[in-house]
């Protein structure tokens, strides 16, 4: 009736550690650990085992391995072992090992299972500096200092870093001068067994240099690198001192190895001065007297004194007082001395001071300078003493002449000794005289030199005073006259010109300069004779004559009255010259001659024309105007019968190159009759040699009562602007003839400008202007011109009123300046330019007309106006010279018959007829064809070669066309504007002009 229930438990209890990790020092002895009932409750008793586990710490070495039971039970919920803990000398870093709990009871949970000991070491690594303080020499470049470990035994590397500091003490050194901040290594690792007593060594660099410094120093400090390494430093032996200890040396002597003081000086400084290094610090020597021929007490007093040097001191002096006593005494000296310690060398060690005594007599000359006139004679200096002597002496006296180049030397040279006697009776002067020469030559410069004075050897004490030296000057009394040499010159005009001189009455020793000037009376400066104003005439210091030219223009214009001017010589107001004649009057005597001739030595005409007119030319222009007379004379034909005979007056006006014509009547009668002539017979006037008769004296009129037709020739055919140019050439005398002219024509273009003349200094361009379809005619013609000066001048001459301006200024009376003559007339202008020669002038015409043309077409007459452009003198045109009509003067141009056939029906078949060339220098040769009439233009009557050209269409017509007469083609010589240079043939050099402005 009994039975028993079981109740069959099925709870469970949880059990763990009660914390999960466990810290011991290692000098604790044990650790304890616990575990305790976390969840559930117990009604019954439950064991559980707790052993440890090895982990980084050792089993016996770190602690002591357990293995206990653990009971728990109603009452007991926790229940703990002890677990023995090693206590070790080693420096470790923590160490740690594992407990855990076991239980093969079912109802026992275990949670948690493990629990981890960490062991902390309670041993440290102890350093600290081996030294307190570390030096070094600073030679020797380095210092070296030490790290000990005191206390422990490392089980692992632990580091150590040093470091310097600059010091805050007086003597600090200064880092990267002293030493280098950085030491080496800098960080010291101690590795692991290192043990108490293991040192490591560290090295900082010292600078060495070369100055004297004080010990110096700078901070040592050391840390342990990693902060939390068991180590520390013993307390103030983390730091120490390095000192640098200087070895250098400083060398200190005298700043001069002797003295010399004069006896009256009071004192002698005698210094000494760094030699060789540098300072930093300071030093300190002795400097001492030391006696010698010189008496301490007497000569000087002695001294001992102390010379300081530092880094801003380098000199040291000390004054050495000097006595002055009144012995006269031979030079004496004494020595001193410097010493001193390491780190200065003494070198050198001793400089000696000589004593001058200050007792001297003094000798000197009594004048700083001496001067005398030339006609003295002589002349002297004195030398003067000033003290006593006790034995004689000599001092000698030197002096040369004068080396100057502008005077005449004078006086003799100096070089005596003078005796001065002792005692206090003894003169205290004494003369030296020299002769003076006085020549007759002036203008000689203060003639100076230098005598000196000089104590000769063995004169003990005598020295030479102030002055000591003298200048001699000789002053020169002559008087030179400069005169004109003439008091009148007469010079005929065409000389152009006359020589004078300037004299002088005496030689000099310069060279003489005067001045002449001109001044006009009646004759005109640059018109008569050219100026010479500023004219500077040396005379040579011998040659008491100089001669200068003046220049006469000859103007070409006869018929004028003397004209006089002067030359004046200027005062040039020096010393020593006086002016004399100081006028020269100047007549200029005209001896131009004007050369009349008539114009023709045969003049043909018919009986019935009922006149024949004579004309007479004239070469020259003349200063008033003149009248010559045409005489008839009977041959054949009978005066009063024939013709109406007498004295025909012919008058000229002043112009030059023009003629003058006279009417004489021919008698027509009823009678056929042979070929009669008279002769008419050029009279100059009576009383004057200024107007002659040229080539053609007398002339035959030849009447003819049948006279058979001549072409009509005028100055132009078509109308176009014919020109001329005079050619003179042995060639002509073989066909009959003494002179002649080429005569051609150019078309040109409706207002265009073409070159006539263009040489070096002259161009003359014209310009043309259409009057109907075919023909051209010019209505301007101007002239760019370089004058004597230099000045470009720009000449126009205008068709309207045949007005003439010059510069773009018009002139109405005649215009004259540098070379340049323009002179209008009634109808006509003459203009004379120099062409670069002012001794040669270029003569130009032009000739204003209105003419009577008939039309080649049609026959009609009608009138046209144009400009005729002639050169009337060209001789000083170049033989390069160019343009339409200049490419033809001065060169050679040969004539000769023409054999060749002319074309059919030619109307000019009965004319002669030559071949021309012309060979010009800078072109090839040229051939053409011309034919001779008797005429040019209606006012200058001579015979001409006229020539065609098909640039313009040919005059006269012959089977090989005339197209070669002018060089090229005339639009060759086309220029831009009346004075535009520039065209294919141009040669004139418009770089002479000073002024290139154009009005």
């Amino acid at each position: 009736d009994m039975a028993v229930g079981l109740i069959i438990d099925d709870d469970r209890v949880n059990i763990g550690f009660e914390m999960p990790n466990y810290t011991v020092p290692e000098d604790g002895r044990f650790v304890e650990v616990c575990a305790v009932v976390l969840d559930g409750g117990l009604e019954r008793t439950v064991n559980i085992t707790l052993q440890t586990l090895p982990g980084s710490a050792t089993d016996g070495e770190d602690y002591d391995a357990v293995s206990v039971e653990l009971v728990f039970n109603a009452t007991v919920l926790r229940s703990c072992a002890e677990i023995p803990i090693t206590d070790d000398p080693l420096v470790e870093p923590p160490e740690t090992f594992n407990v855990t709990i076991i239980t093969d009871d079912p109802p026992i949970i275990i949670d948690p299972p493990t629990s981890i000991v960490t062991i902390v070491d309670n041993d440290i690594a102890i350093f600290q500096f081996t030294e307190l303080n570390y030096s070094a020499i600073e030679a020797d470049g380095f210092l070296c200092e030490a790290i000990e470990l005191v206390s422990g035994v490392l089980t692992f590397p632990i580091s150590v870093t040093v470091v310097t500091n600059p010091s805050l003490s007086p003597a600090a050194a200064t880092p990267d001068v002293d030493y280098d901040p950085d030491p080496f290594p800098g960080v010291l690792i101690f590795p692991e067994g290192s043990g108490p007593g293991t040192i490591l060594r560290d090295n900082v660099t010292i600078v060495d240099d070369d100055i004297v410094e004080e010990t110096e120093d700078f901070d040592l400090s050391a840390s342990i690198t990693n902060p939390s390494d068991p180590a520390r430093f013993v307390d103030t032996r983390d730091m120490a001192v390095g000192l640098i200890m200087d070895d250098d040396r400083v060398t200190i002597g005298f700043e001069m190895p002797n003295y010399t003081v004069p006896e009256d000086g009071g004192f002698v400084e005698v210094c000494a001065v760094v030699l060789d290094g540098g300072l930093e610090r300071t030093v300190n020597i002795t400097l001492e007297t030391l006696p010698g021929s010189a008496t301490d007490g007497e000569d000087y007093d002695a001294v001992s004194v102390e010379l300081v040097f530092n880094a801003t001191v380098s000199r040291s002096c000390a004054e050495i007082p000097i006595t002055d006593d009144p012995l006269v005494e031979p030079p004496e000296t004494f020595n001193v001395t410097i010493t001193g310690d390491p780190p200065v060398i003494i070198d050198p060690p001793t400089s000696i001071v000589t004593i001058v005594d200050n007792d001297v007599v003094l000798v000197r000359f009594e004048f700083p300078d001496y001067t005398f006139f030339e006609d003295e004679g002589s002349g002297f200096v004195t030398v003067v003493k000033e003290g006593v002597t006790t034995t004689d002496f000599q001092v000698q006296v030197t002096g040369g002449p004068s080396s100057q180049s502008d005077v005449v030397i004078s006086a003799d040279g100096i070089n005596e000794i003078l005796t001065f006697g002792a005692g206090a009776d003894a003169p205290n002067r004494s003369d030296i005289v020299f002769n003076i020469t006085d020549d007759d030559i002036a203008l000689e410069a203060v003639e100076r030199y230098i005598a000196l004075l000089e104590v000769l050897p063995g004169s003990l004490r005598v020295q030479v005073g102030d002055p000591s030296e003298t200048s001699v000057a000789i002053l020169d009394d002559d008087i030179v006259t400069v005169s004109l040499e003439e008091s009148e010159i007469s010079v005929n005009e065409s000389e152009r010109m006359f020589s004078t001189c300037v004299v002088k009455d005496r030689d000099t020793v310069i060279p003489l300069q005067v001045e002449i000037r001109d001044e006009p009376l009646t004759a005109t400066r640059g018109v008569d004779y050219q100026g010479l104003n500023g004219l500077m005439v040396t005379l040579s210091q011998s040659d008491n004559r100089s001669c200068f030219t003046v220049r006469i223009i000859d103007d070409m214009i006869a018929l004028e009255e003397d004209e006089q001017f002067q030359l004046l010589l200027q005062d040039p107001m020096a010393d020593g010259l006086l002016i004399g004649r100081d006028v020269t009057t100047v007549t200029i005597i005209d001896d131009d001659v004007v050369t009349t001739t008539l114009e023709q030595e045969q003049f043909r005409v018919l009986e019935d024309v009922g006149q024949v007119e004579v004309c007479v030319s004239k070469d020259l222009e003349t200063a008033t105007g003149f009248n010559v007379t045409v005489q008839t004379q009977a041959r054949t034909a009978l005066e009063n019968i024939d013709f109406a005979g007498g004295d025909f007056s012919v008058s000229f006006p002043e112009e030059a190159d023009v003629s003058t014509c006279v009417r004489i009547d021919i008698i027509d009668d009823s009678i056929f009759e042979d070929v009669e002539d008279f002769a008419v017979v050029l009279m100059p006037p009576p009383g004057t040699a200024s107007v002659q008769v040229g080539r053609i004296e007398m002339a035959t009129i030849l009447i003819d009562d049948l006279l058979p037709e001549v072409p009509s020739v005028n100055d132009t055919i078509v109308g176009d602007p014919l020109l001329t140019v005079p050619i003179y050439v042995p060639g002509l005398q073989s066909v009959g003839l003494d002179s002649a002219s080429l005569c051609y024509e150019i078309h040109g273009e409706d207002d265009q400008y073409f070159n006539l003349v263009s040489d070096c200094c002259t161009s003359v361009n014209a310009h043309y202007v259409s009057i109907n379809d075919y023909l051209n005619v010019v209505d301007e013609v101007a002239i760019r011109v370089v004058d004597d000066i230099g000045q470009c001048r720009n000449i126009r001459i205008d068709l309207e009123g045949c007005s003439a301006s010059i510069d773009g200024m018009t002139i109405s009376s005649p215009y004259r300046a540098f070379g340049v003559t323009v002179r209008p007339y009634q109808g006509r202008v003459r203009i004379s330019t120099p062409n670069c020669d002012s001794d040669i002038t270029l003569v130009m015409w032009t000739i204003c007309q209105n003419n009577t043309i008939i039309d080649p077409f049609t026959y009609v007459p009608f009138r046209a106006q144009m400009i005729k452009f002639v050169i009337a003198r060209g001789i000083n045109l170049n033989e390069s010279s160019h343009g339409l009509i200049g490419q033809f003067w001065n060169i050679p141009i040969m004539v000769s018959e023409f054999n060749g056939v002319l074309k059919e029906e030619s109307e000019y078949e009965l004319s002669s007829r030559f071949t021309i060339t012309v060979d010009h220098p800078d072109a090839a040769a040229r051939v053409f064809t011309g034919f001779l009439q008797p005429l040019t233009w209606e006012f200058k009557r001579s015979p001409c070669f006229y020539v065609g050209d098909q640039q313009g269409g040919p005059i006269y017509e012959v089977e090989e066309p005339n197209d070669s007469v002018i060089e090229g083609s005339y639009e060759d010589y086309q220029v831009g504007g009346p004075f535009e240079t520039e065209f294919t043939f141009n040669r004139f050099e418009e770089g002479r002009c000073l002024d290139l402005s154009t009005p």
